[in-house]
């Protein structure tokens, strides 16, 4: 049996889909997933995402990069 995961690209956080909407479920470690569904590293396929999170940290960084490289205008 396979199970695709879908895991931060960033934090490496893995999102648990069971039981609720595709997309909605809570994000933990990999190690509680692992646990929490007596998996084998073997048994796991990876799907990478943004968690919350980390989406706002990157959206915020991104907009602050894209202020500071934006040409500035004089009057």
């Amino acid at each position: 049996m396979y199970v695709l995961v879908p895991v931060c690209c960033f934090c490496e956080k893995v999102r648990d889909d069971n039981g609720t909407e595709v997309g909605q479920g809570p994000w933990m470690s990999l190690r509680a997933y692992r646990a929490k569904y007596h998996l084998l590293s073997g048994e796991m396929w990876f799907t990478h995402t943004c968690c919350a999170d980390c989406m706002k940290n990157y959206e915020n960084l991104f907009a602050a990069k894209r202020a500071a490289d934006s040409p500035k205008l004089s009057m």
